[in-house]
């Protein structure tokens, strides 16, 4: 399948496209790693806005591309496992972009990590200790992008529908066991 896309007005000419245009890491992978891409003003300033994620922050970044969804298909945006043992994910994973949708990609963040209080003996008071703190730099790696398909569904109510035949039956959360 083919999907279309465009660029952020502002990088065009700015950046290759190889640079922001999502890409499996391994041929075979699932899903595509979305970059985290600033509103470009000049060379210097774009390399050089790095974000500080402290315990507890979010943030909203965005992508650079916007994509043009097929009927019957949505994306998936993921977490990556790499960011996820830092503590930082996406916050809405998965974050779901409907077919029709043609904004920018954005991905929101949040540093998931505790926040650790130390005493600090010059100002007599505790403060956050920042050891636990991410950053994030232009480029970097912030999230996948799947792309599924979908069946619209119309939802009928049957009065003779037995929620308790499966073996699973109505058992929620962890009742399939370890």
């Amino acid at each position: 399948m083919k999907l279309r896309y465009k660029i952020r007005e502002d990088l065009v000419g700015n950046l290759p496209e190889s640079e922001f245009v999502p890409v499996r890491a391994i041929a075979g992978s699932a899903a595509y790693d979305l970059k985290w891409i600033p509103e470009w003003t000049n060379e210097r300033d774009f390399y050089d806005t790095s974000i500080r994620l402290h315990p507890g922050d979010q943030v909203i970044l965005g992508t650079g591309i916007h994509v043009d969804l097929p009927k019957n298909t949505a994306a998936l945006v993921c977490s990556r496992s790499g960011l996820a043992t830092k503590g930082i994910q996406v916050t809405n994973a998965p974050g779901i972009i409907d077919p029709g949708y043609q904004g920018e990609i954005k991905v929101i963040l949040r540093n998931i990590n505790q926040i650790e209080w130390e005493y600090d003996y010059d100002n007599e008071a505790y403060c956050p200790d920042r050891t636990n703190s991410q950053f994030i730099s232009p480029l970097d790696r912030i999230a996948q992008l799947m792309i599924i398909n979908f069946e619209p569904v119309e939802f009928e109510n049957d009065p003779d529908f037995d929620a308790k035949v499966t073996a699973r039956g109505t058992g929620g959360f962890g009742s399939s066991g370890r």
